[in-house]
């Protein structure tokens, strides 16, 4: 059996903007970070659109940085807390960096090709729009107005017992057992910006939000 790999490998072409879909939540802030050559690192700030794809635009990098053919490492971090590193979920495998490999490709005008778009592209279905991080701690979820907290994915080894709340350490919105990959369906509505709380984590739980 093959081992799973940590980072997904994808190939670019250079001169272009790189388009993420890796089943992000629409509008969603982040950091990007490129690791290239020699641990030189550039991070910057975006937000995804409303299809919840992340734009790395090269006009926001150093000139002529994806007109070099190089194999540059992708991390995010979560743009509302820079310690949460952000996961990529890829038909269904769940890779904490991509390996992009920056060629040239010889492409014929009018070729519309989405050559510099990294997906999984054994399936047409779309990824179940998610944030996905690992924690060893609790942690906070920021809501906008009108925002439904769909369900909250918890998965660690170890059964424990969560508070989900509206104050801190609270238990307003649910409090249950869990054991590995239980899926805790909320459907919360928040009719105006709040902070939900999320208590009892225990070290390496890797959790999948989605709202919506």
């Amino acid at each position: 059996m093959a081992c799973k790999k940590e980072c997904f490998e994808a190939t670019v072409n250079v001169c272009s903007d790189i388009t993420i879909r890796a089943g992000f939540l629409a509008n969603y802030p982040f950091y990007y970070i490129l690791l290239l050559r020699n641990n030189h690192r550039i991070q910057r700030s975006a937000t995804t659109n409303l299809e919840g794809e992340l734009v790395i635009d090269q006009d926001d990098l150093p000139p002529g940085l994806f007109a070099i053919e190089q194999v540059v490492g992708i991390e995010l971090r979560d743009g509302n807390n820079y310690l949460q590193k952000i996961f990529f979920q890829f038909g269904g495998e769940i890779y904490g960096c991509i390996l992009a490999d920056i060629q040239r490709i010889n492409v014929a005008p009018g070729d519309t090709s989405e050559l510099n778009v990294i997906q999984f592209v054994d399936s047409n279905t779309p990824e179940n729009a998610a944030l996905i991080f690992m924690t060893d701690t609790n942690f906070q979820i920021q809501q906008s107005a009108n925002d439904v907290l769909e369900y909250i994915s918890l998965s660690n080894a170890n059964p424990f017992t969560v508070k989900i709340g509206t104050t801190l350490g609270g238990n307003e919105i649910t409090e249950q057992y869990v054991t590995d990959g239980n899926v805790i369906s909320l459907l919360y509505h928040s009719p105006a910006a709040e902070t939900i709380y999320v208590s009892g984590i225990p070290a390496n739980t890797l959790v999948k939000i989605k709202k919506s």
